[in-house]
């Protein structure tokens, strides 16, 4: 895995559309909220992206659902996309979540992923402190590719459209309507998200637990796996403590995965991944 840059704050929107550029078949924008600020009409986002539409290149959007202090952005994009949908209907592909897994995730064809804590589809949060590491891997991009379009990830995503579908053809075995699709447990969900768990699976976690012999950290659903001290650097002499605190956000490697029994038992590692951490190696 190479790291390429690192996109800094207000770089952030300029930068997507230039890797954007380079795309030759596929696309894959993971965010938090949609905005009207970044999809409307005239944005250069949209232009860029109606231009890789026409040459037929797949655009796939993850993002979640309304955000009580932007509803009125939120609807009004929505409702742009939806149409942009009509016009590109077997190349635009949308996914609305309806919870909160997800990570903020830019995926370039094959090889290029872009790994951060920017909104990339609406602009919101502090940009003074957010970064973005650009990775060339193709192990790491087809980690992800696989697990956003996994018919059982997606599942346990709960996608829908809402009240956004029109007249939009929807994926196999997925229902518009969430009332026609019994609503999971946390126990089943999590049942889900661990079948897609794999040793040397690249995935962003937080930090729920400082302790002297390392961390512990939520990979998401409420699963949780350890970062032993010893696979946190190999400078011996820094502590948990020092290395980050709980709420932080971590990129982590699945070292070790052990299904059985009761409890999974899950072993995580950033050697590494200081880079995309943005600690010194």
């Amino acid at each position: 895995m190479e790291c390429l840059g690192i996109i800094f704050d207000q770089d952030h929107p300029f930068k997507l559309i230039e890797l954007m550029s380079h795309a030759k078949s596929k696309v894959l924008i993971s965010s938090g909220w949609v905005s009207q600020s970044v999809i409307h009409a005239g944005s250069d986002l949209v232009h860029a992206m109606t231009k890789l539409l026409k040459t037929g290149v797949d655009i796939h959007l993850f993002f979640m659902g309304d955000h009580e202090e932007a509803k009125n952005a939120h609807r009004y994009a929505m409702s742009f996309l939806v149409k942009l949908k009509e016009e590109y209907p077997d190349n635009l592909h949308l996914n609305h979540q309806n919870t909160y897994w997800h990570r903020k995730l830019v995926l370039i064809d094959d090889d290029i992923s872009v790994i951060g804590s920017y909104n990339w589809l609406s602009n919101q949060g502090d940009m003074s402190l957010e970064n973005s590491h650009i990775l060339k891997s193709d192990s790491v991009c087809k980690e992800f590719w696989d697990r956003y379009l996994d018919s059982e990830y997606q599942k346990a995503m709960d996608i829908h459209y809402m009240e956004y579908r029109t007249t939009m053809p929807l994926k196999e075995n997925h229902s518009s309507n969430r009332s026609d699709q019994p609503k999971q447990s946390k126990s089943e969900r999590q049942q889900i998200f661990l079948k897609t768990l794999r040793e040397g699976l690249i995935i962003e976690g937080k930090v729920k637990n400082v302790q002297d012999y390392g961390l512990f950290i939520d990979i998401g659903e409420g699963v949780t796996g350890l970062l032993h001290f010893s696979k946190m650097s190999r400078d011996r002499s820094i502590t948990p403590s020092e290395l980050a605190k709980v709420g932080d956000t971590l990129t982590v490697n699945l070292l070790k995965v052990e299904l059985d029994g009761d409890r999974p038992k899950i072993h995580l590692s950033i050697l590494g991944l200081e880079k995309v951490n943005g600690f010194a190696a």
